[in-house]
């Protein structure tokens, strides 16, 4: 079969199902995965007095900007920021009491690195 042979009902709700599962499978290991690292970033959001920001590139960005959303709709300031936007004049967004979540698939674009890099000399 091919990616436009289209699936008989049954295919595609085992199809449906297989995905379901492994969704879940992933949360049941990732649950059982070490947690300081979440809990340390939560509590930073938690205790934090300025903007989350949280910033991404392509799908991740896309990701970010509903992250940053659904902060603001339980009552945290939070705002996306386009890393590619952020070097030309975004970076202001940043405050001193701010926490910055970067969302990424593979951490290893340019844009993301300058926002790290900016992140780190400014504290």
């Amino acid at each position: 079969m091919n990616d436009t042979t289209p699936l008989d009902n049954a295919a595609l709700e085992a199809l449906c199902d297989q995905a379901l599962l492994d969704e879940a499978a992933a949360i049941v290991a990732f649950a059982k995965a070490d947690t300081a690292e979440i809990a340390h970033a939560a509590r930073m959001i938690h205790k934090s007095t300025g903007p989350l920001i949280v910033a991404g590139i392509g799908k991740s960005g896309h990701i970010a900007s509903k992250v940053a959303s659904t902060f603001r709709s339980i009552g945290k300031s939070a705002t996306f920021l386009h890393a590619a936007e952020a070097s030309h004049g975004d970076l202001g967004l940043i405050a001193p009491d701010s926490v910055v979540l970067i969302l990424s698939n593979s951490g290893e674009t340019t844009e993301l690195s300058d926002l790290i890099h900016y992140c780190r000399v400014h504290g």
